[in-house]
């Protein structure tokens, strides 16, 4: 990267693949704005609502499913390994996604919820399906193929898209939803597995010596990862168990269409960064101080044009009826803006093996967020003050953040 800060993120190797990588994060979350006013109206807000928890907790399933031993493909020697890897990964997540089913479905029909078998198989697929998308883009970052992951991207909010409107038009609820949510990530999968699925078999026998090298990861990035999930649906949670799945649809229809995007685009910088910062020679705090710099400018266009047009838009775009998800949207800015800006360099503690520090910050983030909302219910606070607590006390807390990765690269960068 160049050395001009700003320039240094938006041009050269870095800039060209950040902007290849987000072009499909973007244009899937068009998709999914412009479809937005259609699905409000194909769908109740507790329909939303219910299908924003369901989501949540496959991917909370799925970080199970792999132990987070993906990131030994970005951190492996050579590519064998990382194939052999992934494919081994491949077949954990399948076997292990079966082997949740049946023990949830015998504890539902010990429990007497016969009926909820299905919706469990529903999310036990979902996460299965999640586990493996992870893997395969990790296996391209790693070969810097970010182009191939945003097609993904962009074929799977188009899928989603479509089920979603077909079912809703033919009278669905939650389980129109869900079925797009499944054939979106389904497209998704078997658009990159024909050009980057493992050549070489990486059967069970694989796992043994993986676990032994990436311990680290089994022992904190897979709570890590737990925590972090939780973390992001603890407002829906937590709105859920205050106000009811109504005001639970709202708040899911604000991160639907402000959070998700942000937290897509962020992700797809962190995903740039991390492939960067793990197979290149130059020093990681410099790449720290350069990404940091260039998401502040992005963010400061973004979340300023968000609280500024939210009102307006959300009342002409969805109607009046939903103007209290623009209200979420604009409470919310301090916690995304911390977030957007900081979380994409959080690769940083996988390179340098600092895994524990990423799970002392989640628990430290999780605690800040259920202690703002304990503290709101206790007050029988409305909604928005709810909410207001909850942003801007996280979204102070992520200076801590960013001071465990700035000192972990520097730490790095200094061999120690």
């Amino acid at each position: 990267m160049p050395t001009g800060t700003l320039t240094g993120f938006f041009r050269g190797r870095f800039g060209r693949s950040l902007r290849l990588h987000s072009g499909g994060a973007i244009a899937s979350q068009i998709l999914m704005v412009v479809i937005s006013p259609v699905l409000v109206r194909l769908y109740r807000p507790e329909d939303l609502g219910l299908y924003g928890l369901v989501i949540g907790g496959a991917a909370l399933a799925a970080v199970f499913f792999t132990l987070r031993l993906e990131q030994e493909i970005m951190l492996s020697d050579d590519n064998v390994d990382a194939n052999r890897i992934a494919s081994a990964l491949f077949r954990l997540a399948i076997a292990t996604g079966i082997a949740a089913t049946i023990v949830l479905a015998l504890i539902a029909l010990a429990a007497g919820y016969g009926n909820a078998i299905s919706w469990l198989a529903i999310a036990m697929g979902l996460a299965v399906m999640i586990a493996i998308q992870k893997v395969l883009w990790v296996l391209n970052f790693r070969q810097h193929r970010f182009a191939e992951v945003s097609r993904s991207r962009l074929t799977q909010a188009a899928t989603s898209c479509c089920v979603w409107v077909a079912m809703g038009l033919a009278g669905f609820s939650q389980s129109g939803l869900l079925a797009g949510a499944a054939a979106g990530q389904a497209a998704a999968f078997l658009f990159l597995t024909p050009a980057h699925s493992p050549a070489e078999s990486g059967g069970f026998a694989v796992l043994p010596a993986l676990t032994r090298r990436g311990w680290r990861s089994i022992a904190f990035a897979t709570p890590s990862e737990l925590v972090k999930l939780l973390s992001i649906q603890l407002p829906l949670f937590a709105f859920s168990a205050s106000f009811g799945l109504a005001q639970t649809g709202h708040l899911a229809l604000a991160f639907r269409t402000v959070a998700t995007p942000a937290r897509l685009f962020g992700n797809a910088a962190g995903d740039v960064f991390y492939a960067h910062a793990a197979r290149e020679e130059e020093p990681v705090a410099k790449l720290v101080i350069q990404t940091t710099a260039g998401l502040i400018v992005v963010a400061a266009i973004g979340f300023g044009v968000l609280y500024i047009a939210a009102l307006p838009v959300f009342d002409v775009v969805f109607g009046p009826a939903w103007l209290d998800a623009a209200s979420y949207a604009r409470i919310l800015v301090p916690y995304l803006f911390a977030s957007f800006v900081v979380t994409p360099l959080a690769g940083v503690l996988t390179i340098a093996r600092r895994q524990h520090l990423e799970l002392a910050w989640q628990v430290i983030i999780l605690a800040v967020g259920a202690a703002a909302f304990a503290f709101g219910h206790g007050l029988a606070l409305p909604p928005e003050k709810m909410l207001a607590v909850y942003s801007l006390s996280c979204g102070l807390f992520f200076l801590v953040y960013w001071a465990m990765i700035y000192l972990s690269a520097k730490s790095r960068d200094s061999g120690n």
